[in-house]
């Protein structure tokens, strides 16, 4: 399982960080970068994210992320700067023939082979 709150304060760090790097480079007169390099760039930023993250888990004694949910972690950061979020994983699966989202937290998933699961929530809120 994911910890969502965790991906919203790092995704803040990762797009708080790309601004600058945004508003460094217009300084300088560096040519923007494209799509494809800034969603590059990003990954490498949230690389860095997760290590100052695992560091400061370290520091305050408790164990950081383990490596197979810090992968996840990354994916869910990459998804909500450059995707839509929690649905980028449903968008993703080509079993998946359609969503049906009545609600933040009322997700219903249909399968190509007929069954119907209810799905985790999609936002905190119906606001976001």
């Amino acid at each position: 399982m994911i910890d969502h709150d965790l991906v919203r304060v790092l995704r803040g760090q990762v797009a708080d960080r790309l601004n600058e790097q945004r508003r460094r480079d217009q300084i300088s007169g560096i040519t923007p970068m494209n799509a494809d390099d800034e969603r590059e760039f990003a990954r490498s930023l949230i690389v860095q994210v997760l290590e100052d993250h695992a560091r400061y888990e370290v520091a305050e004694g408790r164990s950081p992320i383990p490596s197979d949910v810090e992968a996840r972690v990354a994916s869910a950061i990459h998804s909500a700067l450059f995707g839509v979020g929690r649905l980028e994983p449903l968008l993703a699966d080509p079993e998946v023939e359609n969503i049906d989202i009545n609600g933040c937290d009322n997700v219903f998933v249909q399968y190509g082979d007929g069954r119907e699961e209810r799905h985790a929530p999609v936002a905190e809120t119906d606001e976001g």
